[in-house]
């Protein structure tokens, strides 16, 4: 078919085919076993001894990989007749047993699949598998009233015609009574699988896609700009909640340096596809002048929250090779740290919030408050080499608290750069309402900036 739609749609029905078909194969290639003495003397033994059933079809399970599969393999084969010509080969209650193995055995597919995956995989695992599992025990004790109980609701007549049916309804009992049991027993299971898989799971490495960017907008070039800005305090404000993951990871937690690595990464793949934007902007030769040079501060901006992300991402390697090695900062270090740490945000912020609001007192005070962090910084140096004298501090780690410190005093410059755009006329292009409602009239989606 030419159709991806009708190809995936013919797919669909030929693995279904596949499967019934190879169901067939299996049940047939079974059909001789009704006949052997051994395999018959072993489905007595199964109707007499259920934990034999039990471990039979879990192990075909594993073999088949699939409960669904084997269980129509056993209704195949139940419906072979005994020597009688009416009753079941294996019976009712000799299959219910090889019912229950089988579902334990798809709990073994689950775990096995979720070796190598998340917490969150491996805890879903486990649950399937305890649902399961108790289930299992629980109906292998009562398996003659349980058996009694689905001839009743079953359709009556030979044993041979009615046995597949008695098993796909011991089936459904089975997952819908195990369901109604479980069901408020929630934060039970929920406590179980934390308790033995505790822990948090890791962020996935996401890329961040644009929320706002729309290429088709290009050839308007005051809405383009406008959702420029959008996209830039977007990431701005990832840049700042990034800080914060970077004042955590001070303390060291491993989990912290793993957020931190995820959201510099988002912050990177989303200012790579603000700088292409940004580049289809300025060579589409729609814009002015003017706001060409807007568009170039704005992309100046960008870049300056990139270095800033940069500077932030060698800190925080620092102080991850520092834990890394065995060493720790001090307490005092740490509080030392945290107060650049605070300062150089605050900074970021208020840089960034002067260009989104065209702010040029907050961009000014940005820049006198610059002398706060280079301050600190000669103080700070000046107090860890006090406690390195006093030996309440490592020497060792002189080299890398002069290094984070730096560090911090080059984002604080990105910063000022961004302020200083502010102070040359760049600033968040805004629509007026007209504006607004006029590309909406056009058809053209025009997000409007949160409150």
């Amino acid at each position: 078919a030419k159709s991806e739609k009708a190809k995936n749609i013919g797919m669909v029905i030929f693995s279904f085919g596949l499967l019934f078909e190879g169901i067939e194969i299996m049940g047939s290639v079974m059909k001789p076993l009704a006949g052997s003495a051994v395999f018959t003397d072993l489905m007595g033994r199964v109707s007499e001894i259920p934990a034999l059933g039990v471990l039979l079809g879990a192990a075909m399970t594993l073999v088949v990989q699939s409960s669904s599969a084997t269980i129509a393999v056993l209704q195949n084969f139940a419906s072979q007749p005994a020597a009688d010509g009416v009753t079941s080969v294996i019976g009712l209650a000799g299959a219910i047993p090889i019912l229950l193995g089988d579902n334990i055995g798809t709990t073994i597919t689950a775990l096995l699949a979720s070796i190598g995956q998340s917490k969150a995989a491996k805890r879903t695992a486990i649950s399937h598998s305890i649902f399961n599992i108790t289930g299992s025990i629980v109906f292998a004790c009562l398996i003659r009233p349980f058996a009694a109980f689905i001839t009743y609701i079953s359709p009556s007549g030979n044993e041979v015609d009615v046995i597949a049916r008695q098993i796909a309804n011991a089936h459904t009992c089975f997952n819908i009574v195990c369901t109604l049991i479980w069901l408020p027993l929630l934060p039970v299971m929920v406590k179980l699988v934390t308790t033995i898989i505790p822990g948090k799971d890791k962020l996935p490495q996401t890329d961040c896609k644009p929320k706002f960017l729309d290429e088709k907008l290009l050839d308007q070039p005051v809405a383009a700009m406008y959702l420029l800005s959008q996209e830039i305090g977007r990431c701005a404000d990832m840049a700042s909640d990034m800080l914060n993951t970077a004042k955590a990871a001070l303390h060291g937690k491993a989990e912290d340096f793993h957020t931190y690595e995820v959201e510099s990464n988002q912050v990177r793949n989303l200012r790579n596809d603000i700088s292409d934007y940004t580049a289809k902007l300025l060579s589409s030769g729609v814009l002015t002048e003017s706001q060409s040079e807007q568009t170039a501060g704005l992309l100046y901006v960008s870049n300056n929250i990139d270095r800033m992300t940069e500077y932030s991402q060698r800190v925080t390697q620092t102080v991850q090779q520092v834990y890394r090695s065995g060493r720790k900062l001090s307490a005092s270090a740490e509080q030392e740290l945290n107060e650049c740490y605070d300062t150089a945000h605050d900074l970021f912020d208020r840089a960034v919030d002067s260009v989104r609001y065209g702010d040029a007192d907050m961009a000014q005070q940005v820049l006198a408050d610059k002398k706060k962090l280079r301050k600190a910084q000669k103080r700070f140096n000046k107090a860890h080499m006090a406690r390195v004298k006093a030996g309440k501090c490592e020497s060792n780690l002189t080299a890398d608290f002069s290094a984070i410190l730096y560090g911090l005093e080059r984002m604080v410059d990105n910063s000022v750069n961004i302020a200083e755009e502010t102070l040359d006329s760049i600033h968040f292009v805004e629509l007026e309402p007209a504006q607004m409602e006029a590309l909406s009239n056009r058809g053209i989606p025009v997000p409007v900036p949160a409150q």
